[in-house]
């Protein structure tokens, strides 16, 4: 955004973040399920809504609609703060209350 990359860089970029964002949520549900985790469905809710705005921007800026802006960025940052820092966290301490063989 600042160095003011083409278009389709940025396009490039978005499709990217989807991409891995969907992966590693994958990966940490599988995780949720595999240890039981027991505050599943409100977890799920929480990526599913994070992917789909992403997914919304992606084709906002794809048709033209949107930049990349601060507000953008600072949505971004602030929900990636929030949920490492809050609900990651609860899912870290439950796994780490699990027996070994229960994580495995």
């Amino acid at each position: 955004m600042f160095e003011r990359r083409a278009p389709d860089v940025v396009a490039q970029l978005l499709r990217k973040l989807v991409d891995y964002t969907s992966e590693h949520f994958a990966d940490e549900e599988k995780l949720m399920l595999d240890t039981q985790y027991p505050d599943v469905p409100n977890h799920f809710k929480i990526h599913r809504g994070f992917i789909e705005r992403l997914t919304a921007l992606q084709a906002e800026f794809a048709e033209g609609k949107s930049t990349v802006s601060m507000s953008l960025m600072d949505f971004l940052k602030k929900w990636l703060i929030h949920h490492i820092g809050v609900e990651d966290q609860k899912v870290a301490a439950h796994v780490r209350s699990r027996p070994r063989a229960a994580r495995a």
